[in-house]
């Protein structure tokens, strides 16, 4: 009987529920992919929704990227009113997620499909290589289209 996911119960899993079988293994992948796959989406909604959701701020309030702009209010509220937060964080890390989807989306349609499970699943990991793919203002430069394939290669 190997380890069951159909309900999580915390309970240590018995020595039969973890023997070391090819089943045990299909599981864990199967889990891991799942949770890989999440996690992007998380990121590629973060990234439609930043795009659709920033205006250029006015006055003082100069907003918080190199462009200068800023969350518009109806995303602010819809964000704290429904807890967004309870899935991305604050506005800021929800901006990392943003940044991640743009990596994923970018890679997947102008670089390859291939290279996605070269990818880190981890939130920072993506921020970073988002910020090697655009230099500040959010601009694809030769080089850093470059930079980056030459990182996916790596692996």
């Amino acid at each position: 009987m190997t380890y069951s996911v159909q309900a999580l119960t915390f309970k240590e899993p018995t020595e039969a529920e973890v023997k070391l079988t090819p089943t045990l293994a299909a599981t864990i992948h199967d889990l891991n992919k799942k949770r890989r796959e999440q996690f992007f989406h998380l990121c590629v909604i973060a990234y439609g929704l930043r795009r659709r959701n920033l205006e250029k701020a006015k006055g003082d309030r100069r907003g918080g990227n190199a462009k200068g702009e800023k969350y518009k209010k109806a995303f602010q509220d819809w964000y704290a009113k429904n807890k967004i937060e309870e899935a991305y964080g604050t506005l800021p890390n929800f901006t990392l997620y943003a940044m991640a989807g743009r990596l994923l989306t970018y890679i997947r349609w102008q670089v390859g499909a291939q290279y996605i499970d070269r990818l880190p699943m981890s939130l920072t990991a993506l921020y970073e290589l988002s910020k090697v793919l655009s230099e500040k203002g959010g601009k694809v430069t030769p080089q850093s289209k470059k930079s980056l394939t030459q990182l996916l290669h790596k692996k």
